[in-house]
């Protein structure tokens, strides 16, 4: 099978979203472009613009399955539990609404369609939430 790079449209509009990341992300960001900017002008004209963020030292796309081959290799070399790439997504999800983060704040920051959809996918996470309702009515009738 010839695996190739294929740049296309998101899956749904809301796959396209602006989120908003916290200071020390967006310090490490602004870094890695500085970063990019001096390769883009070690390279000269081989410089491939291909307008993402993480690229290899020519500017262009890594493969993904480059990218999931180099995480495997990351974790294997840690006492952490293997997982997939694609589980830090959900594992961000899970870590959110635990955090007591509403639901449509995650549904959105993932770009999921709905929030039954959010809720269907991580209700496991939200177990226990029940005793904390239960223990908050009286605190809100009491007052």
């Amino acid at each position: 099978m010839d695996h190739q790079k294929v740049c296309k449209p998101t899956k749904t509009p809301k796959s396209r979203r602006v989120i908003d990341i916290d200071e020390k992300t967006t310090r490490v960001l602004r870094a890695w472009r500085l970063r990019q900017l001096e390769q883009r002008l070690l390279i000269g004209e081989g410089w491939i613009d291909s307008g993402l963020v993480f690229t290899m030292p020519t500017g262009e796309g890594w493969h993904p399955d480059a990218i999931s081959q180099a995480w495997t290799r990351l974790v294997a070399a840690t006492d952490l539990p293997l997982i997939r790439l694609h589980d830090l997504r959900h594992s961000h999800g899970s870590h959110l609404l635990a955090a007591g983060v509403n639901v449509k704040l995650v549904s959105e920051r993932l770009g999921h369609t709905s929030v039954s959809f959010t809720l269907d996918c991580y209700a496991h996470v939200m177990q226990g939430q029940q005793a904390d309702a239960a223990a908050a009515a009286p605190a809100m009738v009491d007052g």
